[in-house]
This record gives C-alpha cells, structure tokens and sequence, in this order.
C-alpha cells in the first residue's frame, strides 16, 4: 500500500485530500500542529489514518520513514487572525510589496512577524518575489529563496487513483 505524507492535513484543502486519499485505500499520515483544532476527527477510526500533532519546521526526520509520497500543503497558519492587522509596504513605483509586518504564533508564543520580499521576477504573467527573508520580533529566523516557480503545475493523475490490491505474491 502506498504510504502519503501530507503536511498541513488539517487544514481545509488537506482535509479534503486526506479524506479522499484514504477512501482510494492510501495509508496516510497527516503531520499538522492542529491549531484550529482537530478537523479529522471523523476520519479517526479509519486504520489507515494516522496523525501527528508536530510542526514541520522542527519535526523529527523520523517523520518520514516508510513515506512513499508527500503531499506539502504546510503553511503558517493564523497570520492574519480576526481583528490582527497585516500591513504591507509597497513600492509605489512598480506595486511591490517591499515587506509585510504582523503579529503571529511561533513555537514559543506570539512573536512580531517581519517579511522582506526581494528579487521580483514575472513567471506566467505574475509579479513574484523569488527571496523571502523572516524575522521573527527583530531576529532573522529563515530566508525563503525560490529558484523555479510552476503555476498550476500537472499533477500525476496516478497520485489520485485507487492503489492496486496487493496479491499473495507481493511482499
């Protein structure tokens, strides 16, 4: 049986696609911090469901033993939480959006989020900026650089299909 891995799969489109991974007989394992709480609850008593409460950016790498497939659909959650301000500082010569400041959840507890976007590069008719440099309450805490961006990428229509039934002559 192929095993998937899919980070952030209690979120709203992970949710979805775990649900429908396992209805076409995947083993799958959702690793999500659960912030919003546990949105899988109705899919628990599926025995190939398994789920692990952890951050992907601290994780163990155990995580991904026995994994065949990953799903990454991992994303900071609650960034822009009900009545918390984002505010963008933007280019007014071109419309970039030079950083953006916000208050946020690490780890640790709230933090005063900083993103500096740089290296703007048009791909499919879209402005985007290829480096990201985060700071969390004024200390650096990662830099995003993107070399390759594909919009609205093909997917493998196989990833999405019902596994074959595993025979008496397979391991």
């Amino acid at each position: 049986m192929t095993h998937v891995l899919v980070t952030g799969g209690a979120g709203y489109i992970g949710t979805v696609l775990t649900q429908l991974l396992l209805e076409r007989g995947y083993d799958v394992t959702v690793l999500d911090r659960l912030f919003f709480g546990d949105t899988l609850a109705d899919l628990r008593a599926n025995p190939n469901l398994h789920v692990i409460q952890d951050d992907i950016r601290s994780c163990p790498e155990t995580v991904f033993n026995g994994i065949d497939a990953v799903c990454d659909l991992a994303a900071l959650s609650n960034v822009n939480a009900d009545g918390t301000p984002i505010r963008w500082f933007v280019d007014p010569q071109n419309g970039h959006i030079l950083k953006e400041t916000y208050r946020t959840l690490s780890q640790g507890g709230p933090v005063q989020g900083e993103t500096d976007m740089d290296n703007w590069q048009t791909v499919n008719g879209l402005n985007i900026p290829f480096i990201r440099h985060n700071k969390q309450n004024g200390q650096d805490s990662s830099t995003a650089q993107y070399t390759y961006l594909e919009i609205n990428p093909t997917v493998d229509s196989k990833l999405f299909e019902k596994p074959a039934e595993k025979t008496s002559t397979q391991p």
